[in-house]
């Protein structure tokens, strides 16, 4: 069975395989086991694909791959044109309870002109298919919702949706497995368990999957049980005295399992970790500390050597100021403070060998909202080190280090959303200032500026998202997808920030403005060889430097 299908390019990182923009039983399926093909047959730089209600979203290397972009188009197109299907694979049933006590409940009545009772019958009496995992972990998408139901999503999302939530959004309907931003129409909670990280598999539920809601007067409260952390023997190497406002372990990110709705996570300024780690001599993906001002107070009981990079905080050694991008010999006992907001959002601390943590889904990043991987460091936490290196000390020159501004262009992908733009607003976006808002965070950069609209407006089908997806919100108003992002979206996706300046875009605080210029492509291709070459040269010489002094 073959559909018809086009191929798009969302960045210089992935392609969109999209088989329209409707719900079908038929196409989900043929995308799924089309999403199992290319995991278990992988091309020269796959990284991971994304299955959706009616689209394939494949990540891939660009380095690393063999293709352009033309024959990668190539390439996917013979593959599926030659694909065989499988018989369809069977489903387990699932029964979720719910108190239909939602805070929009009698919204959604009053929009239908429903009773509170004929929605909860509408909503609990089909057998809903799970389309798709996304958005968060364990979020499932489940198709079959009553027409009656069928209600546009809320204009602005909600900052806090309670974990358990069961929400309406468009023709779709699912629940928030964790607290977290959100956008559907709340109309009742569960208490059952939709995402579990120590669990393999993580989530009890996939493609194709039965689910009926259950109508419960009460539900048990589920016990949480707190992260548990490791037996440290001895005393450990850094223990945190005071707490900053946000500190956490990240690395590259955690990939191969967005297609559960597992966030990547990971560092915010990649270019930071990975200067910090060349002149450590550390591996390129070596964990490091992420902080955020008033940063937190640290104290090392075992000589190290550590540097910091990324935004300036005013670093003080025992009260002695010491800089960023150059290596620091930390002897026991020391103290490291951090005494004022100079420039940048996000600071990193990163030391010699690296950090001894456990790894969670092949990475030690910190999801935050799902509470699995590395941990926010608070005070009395502690951290111990791989192994103890004694390197020279070295600093970075200034025409190595990243080219932070306050005010920056920013270059973008343009997306195939951004030519439904009207003629009006396609210019405005490209020739206006947007400011970034006070409530942006690692999950999304809030923009205010000029608004934006549609020629032609429709209702978009949930399909994957990126670090750096440009979506337009129904307020007119843009946001900025961050490393925290959701796994998938519904909203327009009317562009892509390339790689490239997504640290930039990582060191603008509040207030700042950005600009947003068109690329192609090929440019920013071949701005991500350029610094990897640039990379490469860097550690072989600091190489050398460290062998021959």
């Amino acid at each position: 069975m073959h559909f018809k299908f086009s191929i798009q390019a969302l960045n210089e990182l992935s392609i969109q395989i999209d088989f329209g923009n409707k719900i079908s039983v038929e196409i989900n399926q043929f995308v799924f086991q089309l999403f199992q093909y290319f995991s278990h047959n992988p091309f020269s730089g796959f990284q991971e694909a994304i299955p959706t209600y009616a689209a394939l979203t494949i990540i891939y290397n660009p380095l690393q791959t063999p293709y352009n972009l033309i024959e990668l188009k190539q390439f996917v197109t013979k593959t599926i044109e030659n694909f065989s299907t499988k018989a369809i694979l069977p489903s387990t049933s699932h029964e979720i309870p719910v108190v239909y006590n939602g805070e929009d409940l009698e919204y959604i009545a009053h929009y239908h002109n429903l009773s509170i009772q004929e929605v909860v019958a509408l909503h609990s009496s089909v057998n809903y298919r799970v389309y798709m995992l996304g958005f968060l972990p364990g979020f499932l998408y489940l198709g079959g919702l009553a027409e009656q139901l069928h209600t546009p999503r809320r204009d602005t999302p909600r900052p806090l949706v309670e974990a358990g939530s069961v929400g309406i959004g468009g023709n779709q309907t699912g629940v928030y497995p964790v607290d977290s931003p959100g956008g559907w129409h709340i109309i009742g909670r569960t208490n059952f368990d939709f995402f579990n990280a120590s669990k393999t598999p993580p989530s009890p539920f996939k493609i194709g999957d039965q689910v009926r809601f259950v109508p419960v007067k009460r539900c048990l409260q589920k016990n949480q049980t707190k992260q548990q952390r490791e037996a440290l023997n001895g005393v450990p190497d850094l223990v945190f005295i005071k707490s900053g406002v946000l500190s956490t372990i990240q690395d590259i990110g955690r990939y191969d399992y967005q297609h559960l709705g597992v966030n990547p996570n990971g560092v915010m300024d990649y270019k930071a970790m990975r200067l910090l780690n060349i002149l450590l001599m550390n591996a390129p993906n070596e964990a490091v500390i992420e902080m955020h001002f008033p940063a937190a107070e640290i104290q090392m009981n075992t000589p190290c050597i550590i540097a910091l990079g990324g935004a300036d905080f005013g670093a003080e050694l025992n009260d002695s100021p010491i800089s960023n991008w150059c290596s620091i010999k930390m002897a026991q006992g020391d103290r490291l403070k951090f005494k004022q907001k100079i420039n940048g959002q996000r600071l990193y601390l990163a030391v010699a060998g690296g950090f001894k943590i456990k790894t969670v889904m092949n990475s030690c990043s910190t999801n935050i909202l799902a509470n699995f991987g590395g941990k926010i460091l608070k005070k009395i936490d502690s951290l111990n080190l791989k192994k103890k290196s004694c390197l020279k000390n070295l600093k970075l020159a200034n025409s190595v280090l990243p080219r932070y501004q306050k005010n920056p262009k920013i270059r973008f992908i343009k997306n195939p959303e951004f030519n439904n733009l009207t003629l009006g607003s396609k210019e405005d976006f490209l020739n206006s200032n947007y400011v970034i808002l006070s409530n942006s965070n690692r999950m999304a950069y809030i923009l205010s500026g000029a608004l934006l609209s549609y020629s032609n407006k429709k209702e978009m089908l949930s399909s994957a998202v990126n670090f750096g997806t440009i979506q337009l919100l129904p307020n007119g108003l843009p946001i900025i997808l961050m490393a925290d992002h959701q796994t998938t979206g519904g909203y327009p996706k009317i562009g892509n920030v390339i790689k490239y300046d997504l640290p930039l875009l990582a060191q603008l605080v509040s207030g700042d403005t950005i600009q947003f210029e068109g690329v192609t492509l090929e440019h920013a291709k071949n701005l991500l060889i350029q610094e990897e070459k640039y990379y490469h040269s860097l550690k072989e010489n600091l190489k050398f430097i460290y062998e021959h002094n």
